[in-house]
């Protein structure tokens, strides 16, 4: 979505059990001192575990 909306270096900052919001938006190319590089698979384990977080909390 975010690509479709601008140039592609913005991204959602997303926490478990809480939706994305605008505020959330984060420049992937920013600093950020409490950065925690991880690889791919566990990106991808991490969303999926929050979109769960999210289906769990509206049940």
């Amino acid at each position: 979505m975010q690509l479709s909306m601008g140039s592609g270096c913005l991204a959602y900052k997303i926490r478990i059990g809480e939706q994305a919001k605008t505020e959330d938006l984060v420049d992937i190319f920013d600093y950020d001192e409490n950065l925690n590089l991880v690889g791919v698979e566990e990106q991808a384990r991490f969303y999926d575990n929050w979109v769960k977080s999210l289906l769990n909390r509206n049940t």
